[in-house]
């Protein structure tokens, strides 16, 4: 849908501007089936041109990466939902409408006065969500607009008619009284022509109109006015395409006057002009948008301008004609292609050298940040008069030492740390509050650590954490990076990523989105990529295990390169020979090739 959107973005102004420059130099048939490239662009979900660097998605992709993932992070509260009693763990729950639309579930405690606690229920869609489902609804709207329009016409047409006899005309003919503003074509799989009393009270005037409508079956317009329809009931939010529906309809009047002149003849053509002006009913903007009917209304200034235009009698040029046809080409090129994937990194890898192994990672799962439940912390004491700012080691209150105070974030937020009885508890706080805080987002035993702000990293501003976990076979680094969102309950704290080992960001597939790559020098490695605005992890180590049997995964280590953007791979295989590869990513596919046939 986002793409068709941009592409189509670009598609239908660049045609309004080409139909304007070339209003008076090209003919309204040729004009009218340029519209049918808006239907194709609109209506066909997959680009019809291979993918390419000039393509208009290409360009918007950093654009529209950024877009979505803001949307995505943005949340919209629906409150309130429930208050249960109980303990808050006991009381999060998702209802089946909460699970069926995929909603996470939040909740906020509170403490009625007879101190027995409970939880407010609370649901937050994201705001793509929430626009999804604006769509979604809009869409049936529209459709039910769409439906009961044409089958009330219908309806009124069969109670109403009156059938006449006219040899002349290739489709039956039907006289309706009463109930109907102009003459039309009506019908998809049988049309038939429906006339006013106001067409049959002279000869001439009966002749151009089943001129006109005959026009109209010859192009297949009840189909296009139909799809027309569909376009406006799926894009009913965007206003190109209303403007793209209301021009197209313009010249469809205009193409069906040109071929019904040109089997009329020459002579017709004032008499026609003024049969159009007698049977036309003018409003202040064209209506019947959505019927899959061709009749007539139009303004004052979109007649006389249909009026000018017959009176005229304009030939179209074979100049005007190929440029107008060669414009057209190069904007379906640009909006008809898809969106260039990057290319793998260019360094030692020649064009023409295939690896030696691709593996996969389109089957992967999705996952979100997840949102990370405060504790209490341990015995909560006053501070010393003159509070804590800064940087400060080694402050004792109490059997409490501060160890750090700062990584200050938006707001004028700072992240706070203190040892107590051997364990070490990191919080979020405000710098001026001067008090230590009652509650905790991260606990581990009492060692060395370290802290990092980083930036747009998978579109996330946050803090990684770093510390020791012991394990029985020794230890290894832990890498938790968090980021802090507003709400109206305060600041809420979610868990991006949990990574072990050597953690950094590097752009593996060089398309200036920098993903997370993790290893313990040995046999764990992990990335962390985000693709079309999801999140996704990717366990290399298992994956490369997998798929390259000959490999001994016992002694296969993992290191990252960042010059040369790329995995190494170091080990044996089975048959005890040094194994030495080279791991690239390109967007989709993990790419292992041989280090020998990269000299």
């Amino acid at each position: 849908m986002s793409e068709v959107l941009i592409a189509s973005s670009a598609l239908i102004p660049a045609l309004l501007i080409l139909r304007r420059i070339f209003r008076k130099r090209i003919s309204r048939r040729l004009q009218y089936a340029l519209w049918g490239l808006v239907l194709a662009r609109l209506l066909i979900p997959v680009n019809l041109l291979p993918a390419a660097d000039f393509s208009i998605l290409s360009a918007a992709l950093p654009a529209q990466a950024q877009v979505a993932e803001r949307m995505e992070r943005q949340p919209v509260y629906v409150l309130p939902v429930s208050v249960s009693e109980g303990s808050p763990a006991s009381a999060v729950f998702q209802p089946d409408w909460a699970a069926a639309l995929h909603i996470e579930g939040r909740y906020d405690v509170v403490t009625p006065e007879n101190e027995s606690s409970a939880a407010m229920i609370s649901y937050a869609f994201t705001l793509t969500e929430v626009l999804e489902l604006t769509r979604k609804a809009g869409m049936g709207c529209m459709a039910l607009w769409l439906a009961a329009s044409n089958l009330r016409l219908w309806a009124q047409l069969r109670r109403r008619r009156i059938p006449l006899e006219l040899p002349a005309c290739r489709y039956p003919v039907y006289l309706v009284e009463e109930g109907m503003p102009s003459p039309c074509l009506f019908g998809l799989f049988r049309p038939a022509v429906y006339l006013t009393p106001a067409a049959m009270e002279s000869e001439d005037g009966l002749r151009h109109v089943l001129a006109h409508e005959e026009a109209h079956g010859r192009q297949l317009d009840p189909l296009w006015c139909l799809l027309r329809g569909v376009c406006l009931t799926v894009y009913w939010f965007d206003p190109l395409v209303w403007l793209a529906a209301l021009a197209s309809r313009e010249d469809c009047e205009q193409s069906c006057d040109e071929l019904a002149l040109k089997k009329l003849g020459e002579a017709q053509r004032v008499p026609y002009g003024r049969t159009l002006l007698r049977l036309v009913p003018v409003k202040r903007a064209a209506g019947g948008v959505m019927l899959a009917a061709t009749t007539m209304t139009s303004d004052k200034k979109r007649l006389k301008e249909r009026i000018t235009r017959i009176a005229e009698n304009r030939k179209m040029k074979k100049a005007a004609f190929c440029t107008s046809l060669t414009a057209a080409a190069v904007i379906c090129a640009v909006t008809f292609t898809g969106c260039a994937k990057p290319e793998l990194p260019a360094e030692g890898i020649p064009g023409d050298n295939p690896p030696a192994l691709s593996i996969s990672l389109t089957g992967l799962t999705p996952f979100k940040p997840v949102r990370v439940e405060l504790k209490e912390a341990p015995d909560t004491v006053h501070h010393q008069e003159d509070g804590f700012h800064g940087n400060h080691h080694g402050r004792h209150q109490e059997e409490r030492c501060l160890l750090w105070a700062g990584s200050r974030t938006a707001g004028g937020r700072c992240t706070l740390a203190w040892s107590h009885e051997g364990s070490v508890y990191v919080s979020l706080s405000y710098s001026t509050s001067g008090s230590f805080p009652t509650d905790y987002f991260l606990s581990f035993p009492e060692q060395e650590y370290c802290e990092e702000p980083f930036t747009g990293l998978l579109g996330y501003d946050g803090l990684k954490i770093s510390y020791n976990e012991r394990l029985a076979a020794g230890e290894r680094t832990v890498n938790d990076y968090y980021v802090f969102e507003e709400s109206p309950s305060g600041v809420e704290i979610y868990l991006l990523a949990r990574t072990f080992g050597l953690s950094e960001a590097a752009d593996m597939d060089g398309d200036g989105a920098p993903e997370l790559i993790a290893s313990d020098g040995q046999e764990s490695c992990q990335m962390i990529f985000r693709r079309d605005g999801q999140l996704y992890e990717a366990d290399i180590s298992a994956l490369v295990h997998e798929n390259w049997p000959e490999a001994d995964s016992s002694v296969m280590t993992f290191s990252w390169s960042g010059e040369e953007k790329c995995l190494h791979i170091q080990g044996m295989l089975t048959g005890g020979e040094a194994a030495g590869r080279q791991l690239r990513f390109d967007g989709k596919n993990l790419r292992l090739y041989n280090l020998e046939s990269l000299q």
